[in-house]
């Protein structure tokens, strides 16, 4: 009994020994190191200036698990310059400056530094500079004109040859060169001059017959309740009978090409290109086409009858160009006249119809399609 217990007694030491050997021992915690930030320059506004012209730096930073709470920029030249994401200065000393950037995190971290180099130019070592210069249109027919278009910067004189001279810096001139002629721009300060060469290309007037489609910055529609619709659209627009509106449609031709001396033997007006909603010659008859010079196309030009006067009549949809002789006159006084546009207005008889149930009855133009031709010698 005695050598049991003792025997028990053994093995229980033995367990107690063993447990207390595999008791776990707990890591201790520790703070990751923190992650410094990263800076980005996003944009300078420009990198070569002259001294006191305004300079605009945007920058922003990213940082993992944190904010960022400050910035820096700093010149190598001026020192410190900015503190914030996007700052301007107009005064960055002469010289090639090296401009760094950085963030900081709220743990207090700055990022590594980035630069970008600007240059700042005293004004009288910098030339001038030609920013644009352009003819507006670049061709034209022999009559017609075009506007020539200039902005110089940082210049005490500009000129232009031939024929012109001493010009402000920038401003625009009209020009009815005989022929295809190069024009050159010359700007000139205390530290040089600069030459910039623009050509405008003047064609052979078209003899004989012209075909010359809508303007379609000129075009257009005006409804009953004086809205312009910039597409050319004429008849009934309706979700609803109740709701019908009117509409007209308009057309400007250029017509400056044509000398005033021109004798005008035929015109035709093409009106074929459009898309045809209902059945608005069915419903609303007659659609005519009327001399109309409206000029800048607004809501005044809507007209509340329908008169007798037209140009044309078409009492079925256009499948081919309409011509008359009223068509012919009309044009013929524009020329004489020296015009440079012959515009009409396309509208339908019947402003509504009783048909009740239908919905929109209207022709919508192809913008820039309509297309008028002129034979004349």
């Amino acid at each position: 009994m005695i050598r049991s217990l003792s025997s028990i007694a053994a093995v229980l030491i033995m367990v107690v020994v063993l447990t207390a050997g595999c008791i776990p021992v707990l890591p201790t915690t520790e703070e990751p190191p923190n992650e410094p930030p990263v800076a980005y320059i996003d944009s300078i506004s420009a990198t070569t200036v002259t001294e006191g012209q305004t300079v605009t730096f945007t920058g922003h930073g990213t940082d993992v698990g944190g904010t960022i709470v400050a910035y820096s920029w700093r010149s190598d030249i001026d020192g410190i310059i900015g503190t914030s994401a996007t700052f301007s200065t107009s005064s960055l000393s002469v010289g090639t400056h090296y401009i760094y950037f950085k963030v900081q995190d709220n743990l207090g971290a700055w990022s590594k530094e980035l630069y970008r180099i600007v240059n700042v130019q005293s004004p009288g070592s910098v030339k001038p500079s030609v920013n644009s210069l352009k003819f507006t249109p670049e061709t034209i027919y022999e009559g017609q004109g075009s506007t020539l278009i200039w902005d110089v910067s940082n210049a005490s004189t500009v000129d232009i040859s031939p024929d012109i001279g001493n010009v402000p810096l920038a401003g625009n001139r009209l020009i009815y060169p005989k022929a295809s002629t190069t024009y050159t721009l010359t700007a000139k300060n205390e530290a040089g001059a600069v030459n910039q060469n623009v050509r405008v290309f003047v064609n052979p007037r078209p003899k004989d017959i012209v075909e010359l489609f809508s303007l379609g910055d000129e075009e257009g529609s005006v409804n009953a309740n004086g809205v312009v619709d910039e597409y050319p659209k004429a008849g009934v627009y309706s979700s609803s009978w109740a709701s019908g509106t009117p509409m007209q449609a308009f057309f400007s031709f250029d017509i400056s090409m044509m000398p005033s001396s021109a004798t005008i033997k035929s015109v035709s007006i093409d009106l074929t290109n459009y898309i045809a909603y209902g059945s608005p010659s069915t419903l609303l008859g007659a659609m005519g086409v009327f001399d109309d010079q409206y000029g800048v196309l607004d809501s005044s030009d809507y007209v509340s009858t329908f008169t007798h006067d037209a140009l044309i009549y078409a009492y079925s949809r256009p499948i081919e160009p309409l011509t008359s002789g009223q068509l012919l006159s009309a044009v013929q006084k524009q020329v004489a006249d020296k015009s440079s546009r012959f515009q009409v207005r396309v509208q339908f008889e019947k402003f509504f119809y009783s048909s009740g149930g239908a919905d929109s009855n209207y022709l919508d133009f192809v913008k820039g399609k309509a297309k008028l031709t002129v034979n004349y010698e």
